[in-house]
Parts: C-alpha cells; structure tokens; sequence
C-alpha cells in the first residue's frame, strides 16, 4: 500500500529524514512537500493501520496523512488524494469525448455528470478544438470554468481585455495556406469557423506529402495536428498541452492536480503533459498510449466511468 504525506511547507526534507530513520517505508516520489511513502506489508487489521497512520502523523512538520488503497500505484496515489480533497481540475476535450458518437451535440448526461462534479468542488476546463465563438457558447450552457481552450491550444479564454489571448498566432501557419492556395488551388476549410491562430485543410482537399512540401518550401515553422476529417495547421509548439501549462500558470494553478481527458491525437500532447490523464473507450491508439488510464466506457460512458471513480474516493 502507500501512504500520502502532506508536510508543511520548507520541512519537507526533515519529514523525509524522520521517515526514512523510523523505516517506515520507501520513498517513492516528492513533489513539493507531497511526499508518497510505499508500505511493503500492508496492516491486516483496522488497529494496525490506525497506528501506522498515528506513526506518520506524529512526526513533526506533517499536515496530513491518506492511506491509499494497496492495488494503485504512484500516479494513482496522488490522483486518488486529490480527488478525495478537491485538489485537481479537469481539462476535456469536446469531439468524440463529450458528444454522441462523434463531432456535434455533447451528450445529454454530459450537463447533469458535471453539475455533480463542480458540486464536489472539482474545477472543470473545456480543452478544444473548436472556434473561439462555438466555445464560449458552450462554457454559458454548462457548469465549467470561463477559462477554457479553442482552437486547438491557439486562443486561451478568459484572459486579457477582450476577453480572450492568442496563444498561437496565423503568420507561419499563412505561409502554407498562401503556398497550397497558389500553387495547387488548396482552399482553407471554413466552416469550421474563422480561425485567429490555426489554418484548417479537408483531409480530402490536400495530401501529407503536399503540405511536406509547402512547410519545407516555405520554411514555415508550424506543427501538423490531424483529427478525423481535417489538419489544423498551428505555430511550431501550440498545441492544447503547452495551452493547458500556459492556462494553468495564468490561474496561479498551485498544488492542484491537473488531469486531462480526451480521445484525439491531437489531445496527445495534453494527455502527456497532465499529471493524469484518461483516454475513453472510443480514443485513438496514440491517444490511449498517451493517457495514463484507458476507460472501458465509450464517448459519455466513459466519463460516467471517471464520475464513478470520483464518487467512491
């Protein structure tokens, strides 16, 4: 089993030293003054796991002690606590994570699972790829955070004077939309929305090796991030997981846990950057690589999953 212990702040190293002189176990991670201790032989009986937590909580300079259940390993031990003191947000993709089957309507259920977790006191971010407009749209409609992240990690909402930063910004992205454009007649998706700081190409309008070509002719330094249908051109960089760092910083996001859900490769770099991730059922082989856990549920399923597992810590 492990043990979560909280010390306070500038005593985290004599904590570890007392630890470490009444073996009580092995050090496994030190994050800040969170420090998660493993238990070789866990206690059988409720009075010697009373007394192991009464060992560590009466060591000098400790806030706080959780038993964790024996089964987790580190990553889940630190999720698992803060869970269990609100101490975490949530960053969620929106296609194919929260909606019916794929790019639309977010679930039904979606509303009334998010109304639980914000009652928990669970901080909820949109992450998508979707236009700045459609996204503040959808942030008045449900019980998430006014900060949130659209077009792909480009534009961060909820900051500056008007409203919103652009994270990203067009002019590299321009250079390949002007060489596609003029030389093979390419046109840039719109329906899609406008776009401040991403360029977006029909998958069936333009080919890998064409756009190979217009970024090494063109010397542009952008990234190629592919979903279903479509290749959103952004910045060298921009992407929705130095987004979510960028967010996380702007929010003075200190000592929370922060925890991304998503289904895309484009939701990758998020999934890889979170200190916890979840791929549901539905996601990409890249995607469930990159997550730490791979729900069994698929699109809203999926997040009823990570509800439940909420619940029961």
């Amino acid at each position: 089993m492990f043990v979560f212990v909280v010390s306070e702040p500038g005593k985290e190293t004599k904590v570890v030293k007392k630890i470490e002189t009444k073996k009580l176990g092995t050090i496994t991670a030190i994050n800040s003054h969170e420090i998660i201790v493993k238990i070789d032989k866990t206690p059988k009986n409720k009075s010697k796991i009373t007394k192991l937590e009464n060992e560590f909580q009466g060591i000098s300079g400790v806030l706080r002690v959780a038993l964790v259940l024996p089964h987790l390993n580190v990553a889940d031990v630190s999720l698992h606590e803060a869970l269990r003191t609100n101490r975490c947000g949530f960053f969620f993709d929106i296609d194919s994570t929260l909606t019916q089957g794929g790019p639309g309507t977010i679930h039904h259920k979606i509303e009334d699972i998010f109304n639980k977790i914000v009652d928990k006191g669970i901080r909820i971010f949109f992450a998508t790829g979707r236009s700045m407009p459609d996204l503040s749209n959808l942030i008045q409609k449900y019980p998430v955070e006014s900060y949130a992240i659209a077009e792909n990690g480009g534009i961060l909402l909820g900051f500056g004077s008007q409203g919103y930063l652009e994270f990203g910004d067009k002019k590299e992205p321009n250079k390949v939309l002007d060489y596609l454009r003029i030389k093979n007649g390419t046109p840039e998706d719109m329906k899609q929305g406008i776009r401040l700081t991403e360029v977006i190409f029909l998958q069936k309008n333009v080919t890998t090796k064409q756009l190979g070509t217009a970024i090494k002719t063109k010397k542009a330094q952008v990234d190629i991030h592919p979903s279903k249908n479509s290749y959103h051109i952004s910045k060298k960089g921009i992407n929705k997981g130095t987004a979510m760092l960028e967010l996380c910083k702007l929010l003075h996001f200190n000592n929370q846990l922060v925890i991304a859900v998503g289904d895309a490769d484009m939701d990758i770099p998020m999934l890889e950057k979170a200190d916890y991730s979840f791929a549901v059922g539905n996601a990409s082989s890249g995607a469930k690589k990159a997550a730490k856990k791979v729900l069994k549920g698929k699109f809203e399923k999926g997040i009823e999953e990570i509800f439940n597992l909420i619940n029961r810590v």
